[in-house]
């Protein structure tokens, strides 16, 4: 099968899906929050709902970025501390040294 004619099925199988749709459109209404909730306690309990899941994904977004601003600076200190190891043992004089003189 070429990648036209993928292609083509692709579009055949979205248009006939589109098409079925647009014929069930009592199909669309089906949702939980649309007939339901005319009671206040239901009514809270799908605002409260609604409120958790919008602000989940940011907490949780939020929480890795912080997790990785630690660790990235933690790396940095680790660099940082190797960088002052290095500087330290090239200024100081190395047992070896005082046998070449």
């Amino acid at each position: 099968m070429t990648a036209i004619n993928r292609l083509f099925r692709i579009v055949r199988v979205s248009f006939v899906v589109a098409a079925v749709s647009a014929l069930l459109p009592a199909a669309a209404l089906a949702c939980a929050v649309c007939m339901t909730g005319k009671e206040d306690d239901t009514r809270i309990a799908f605002e409260l709902m609604t409120a958790f899941m919008t602000v989940t994904p940011f907490l949780l977004g939020g929480g890795v970025l912080w997790w990785l601003r630690g660790r990235l600076k933690e790396i940095e200190s680790m660099h940082e501390r190797a960088r002052e190891q290095e500087e330290a043992a090239e200024r100081g004089s190395s047992p070896l040294s005082a046998l070449d003189s």
